[in-house]
């Protein structure tokens, strides 16, 4: 751990742009990542545990939004 913060120290010092790049693009995925969790949270939550009536349902919404698009 104390190699990974020294060569971040090492390259915040050469390219400080570069840098703060970096962690923008770390706290991009890190959002990603909640986001993600959060909807398999509520997935579980709100899926039936009867997933034979879910996939009549999801069909049911496939093509109602099918015909929406035409």
């Amino acid at each position: 751990m104390g190699v990974l913060f020294a060569a971040a120290g090492l390259i915040a010092k050469r390219n400080p742009s570069a840098a703060i790049a970096g962690l923008a693009t770390v706290v991009a995925l890190s959002g990603n990542i909640i986001l993600a969790a959060e909807a398999m949270k509520q997935i579980d939550s709100k899926v039936p545990t009867d997933i034979a009536s879910f996939g009549a349902k999801l069909g049911n919404m496939a093509i109602a939004l099918g015909s929406m698009a035409v």
